[in-house]
């Protein structure tokens, strides 16, 4: 079985392919079979790195989702100790002016 289809532009890629694996071996006599069993080996290991990276990402997306609740909530409470205080500022100020003028 080979890598290739009967086009004979990806056939000559192929065994430019080997031809390069076999000479960044040390000119070795590796076979189309075992340069595909070696990418695929590369593909697993990148894999697994793709996979360890999307479990940080994961943790990372986790922990900012709950610092932003967290955030969130304190300026809800904010919000609501802003309005509760500017409500309770303006009581006081016309109870003041009520007594100033005397109404």
């Amino acid at each position: 079985m080979y890598l290739y289809e009967s086009d004979s532009m990806t056939r000559s890629r192929i065994e430019d392919l080997v031809k390069a694996f076999n000479k960044a071996n040390g000119d070795k006599r590796y076979s189309e079979r075992d340069l595909l069993k070696y990418l695929i080996s590369k593909i697993d290991i990148l894999d697994g790195k793709i996979d360890e990276t999307n479990h940080k990402l994961d943790n990372h997306i986790t922990t900012i989702s709950e610092r932003l609740a967290k955030i969130e909530t304190t300026i809800s409470i904010f919000k609501w100790l802003s309005g509760f205080f500017i409500s309770a500022l303006l009581g006081i100020i016309i109870v003041i002016v009520k007594v100033l003028l005397g109404v």
